[in-house]
């Protein structure tokens, strides 16, 4: 393990304006909106990748999925119901999301209750997908053990040639809703004198108070 004072290690450079005083005073949704665009303009890897935490009762588990859209109220992913992922939010759907922009030194944490969509939004996706994406859908045993790669590639071939030119949607497959009541922004600065913005959800009002945070 490198230790402080081995010459290999060099301070992170950060680049990127201070946040104002007032970058509380508008709805963190919309903050969130404003961060997403400036991380895909400036040209961020894989802007919508980000690490969902769930919990099974005993451990938290953390994994990188993508964001798949927004509504008026939350963010959008979708997975097969069997998974680990699925179950955990089934049985605690309280999660945190972590969105880690390095490109723009940003990270937008996010604390949320997850909850299955319609049938109907889960259907309107999964047509929007390639048809390549929907038979490794219908293929897909998530989570589950598999024996070997050749096994895989056999059963989506299989479901390749047995599926027709339009496929439906599997039952066990479909999309979570992603509510927010907490967010973190944070803007990276010298110095470790990093800009954090906290907005907490005020269950009387259902309106946010924010905050700033020591770095």
């Amino acid at each position: 393990m490198s230790q402080p004072s081995d010459p290999a290690i060099t301070p992170r450079t950060y680049t990127g304006e201070f946040l104002d005083e007032n970058f509380g005073d508008i709805d963190p949704m919309v903050r969130f909106s404003q961060w997403f665009d400036h991380a895909t303009e400036h040209n961020t890897l894989e802007p919508d990748a980000f690490v969902l935490a769930t919990f099974d009762g005993e451990n938290v588990n953390a994994r990188t999925v993508a964001l798949r859209g927004t509504t008026e109220n939350g963010f959008l992913i979708y997975t097969n119901y069997h998974s680990q992922k699925a179950r955990e939010m089934d049985a605690h759907p309280q999660v945190s999301m972590v969105f880690y922009f390095a490109e723009v030194s940003r990270q937008i944490r996010i604390k949320g209750t997850a909850a299955k969509t319609s049938e109907e939004q889960s259907d309107r996706y999964f047509a929007s997908r390639p048809r390549g994406s929907q038979v490794g859908a219908w293929a897909s045993r998530q989570s589950e053990m598999l024996a070997s790669r050749d096994e895989l590639n056999a059963v989506y071939a299989q479901c390749d040639n047995e599926l027709g030119e339009i496929i439906s949607r599997p039952p066990f497959w479909g999309g979570y809703e992603i509510v927010p009541f907490e967010f973190e922004f944070m803007q990276g600065h010298e110095n470790r004198l990093h800009d954090r913005f906290r907005f907490r959800r005020d269950s009387q009002t259902d309106n946010y108070l924010s905050e700033r945070l020591w770095p």
